[in-house]
């Protein structure tokens, strides 16, 4: 009897561990092995709702983005990213990366700073992709202090930096304005 219990916490550790890579069906395959021997225990049932719950929202999320709809595609998004229970960091960093860079991409400014300024957070202040979505929506915005500083903290990790150039120049001609 404590093989079996020892078995199933092993197998939790394994759907948890593939939950947590992303492997949503590998994970659901764990946990129907649990189901064979457990069926009616409350752990495995609630990982494999979350799991559920996530793989669908994620997956209408990547094809309405692939279908071009992206402002669809964010709302998809941020149910997955203010799931209270997500338990899983990769899922929740992908999720508020794709905020960023889709809030920018649909001139959601003021979204794509909070989302880009969490991604930050989560990233580390060296992720380049996430500060320029930021200075420039901090462009936007017009908020020419935030941009420059964004911009300057780009080129101190890549000193030739196109975009972080652009958004200098862009900074200095509004501030001729």
């Amino acid at each position: 009897l404590q093989y079996r219990g020892s078995h199933k916490g092993c197998l939790m550790m394994r759907a948890d561990a593939h939950y947590q890579q992303g492997l949503f069906d590998a994970c659901k395959q764990t946990i129907a092995q649990i189901y064979r021997t457990f069926p009616d225990d409350k752990e495995a049932s609630a990982l494999y709702k979350r799991v559920k719950k996530v793989g669908k929202l994620r997956a209408k999320a990547e094809k309405l983005a692939k279908d071009n709809k992206v402002r669809q595609a964010v709302a998809e998004y941020k149910k997955i990213a203010n799931m209270e229970d997500l338990g899983n960091k990769e899922v929740e960093r992908e999720t508020v990366r794709t905020l960023c860079t889709s809030c920018h991409q649909v001139e959601k400014w003021q979204e794509a700073v909070e989302w880009c300024t969490k991604g930050l957070g989560m990233e580390g202040e060296g992720d380049v992709g996430l500060l320029t979505a930021l200075a420039e929506s901090y462009l936007k915005l017009e908020r020419l202090e935030e941009a420059e500083a964004e911009a300057r903290k780009i080129l101190g990790f890549q000193g030739n930096d196109r975009a972080a150039h652009t958004i200098l120049q862009q900074v200095q001609k509004l501030r001729k304005l």
